[in-house]
Formats: structure tokens, sequence, C-alpha cells
């Protein structure tokens, strides 16, 4: 049980990912990227608890993840209309909280944006 478990885990970050990323236009998500550190599925199969860490210029973090979890039925929905999963638990999006993963991945995006605004200014 334990390998599937493991397995349905790696489906469920995959697949929840392209979701959010091609499904979902909340406003409150837009302008974020949102990652998907882990998927913790209960043992019963009925619950999924979805690590995410959010980046964004606002620090809007606690709205994107309430926008998350209003949104989980609407994912748990498309992720059962696939022919990868069959039934889908429900999903309860957390917080990752590895403050250091997450302030260099924000130092790294700042980085990039401020690359990209120093080559529109030149041009």
């Amino acid at each position: 049980m334990q390998h599937k478990l493991v397995r349905l885990n790696a489906l469920l970050t995959k697949e929840i990912a392209t979701v959010i990323n091609k499904n979902i236009n909340d406003p409150r998500i837009s302008n974020s990227i949102v990652s998907i550190h882990r998927v913790e599925t209960t043992p019963n199969l009925s619950h999924s608890f979805v690590y995410i860490s959010v980046i964004s210029n606002f620090h809007k973090h606690d709205l994107i993840l309430n926008a998350l979890n209003d949104a989980s039925g609407f994912i748990r929905s498309l992720l059962s209309k696939t022919k990868v999963l069959s039934s889908c638990p429900s999903l309860h999006f957390r917080l990752y909280e590895d403050a250091e993963a997450t302030e260099r991945l924000s130092t790294i995006f700042e980085s990039i944006k401020k690359s990209q605004n120093d080559l529109g200014d030149k041009n």
C-alpha cells in the first residue's frame, strides 16, 4: 500500500500543477507563481494535503492559499475527469514552510525581473 501512496502522491503533484497553471483563472492567483512541493495522501485515500509555496510581488500568500482551497472542488472535479485518475481525494492546500527555499526563489525571481527591466530600458 505504501508504494501505491507514493505513486499517487507523485501523480497528484504533477496533475494538480498542470490544472493550476492551465485552468485556474482566479484574479487572486494572477501575477503569482504557485509551486507544489509535495502531496501527502491519507492511507484511506480520502484526503490529500498539497504543500505549496507562493512567489508573489505582493506577499499575498494567505489570499492565494484561500483561493486554492476555494477552488479545490473544481480542481478535484477536473482531476477526476482525466483518464489518469478515476477518483480523486479531497484536496487541502497548505503553505510549505521552508523559509530558506522560498527566500532563495524570491531572490532569483527578483533578479530575473530586474534584468528584464534593464533590457527593456536599453531598447
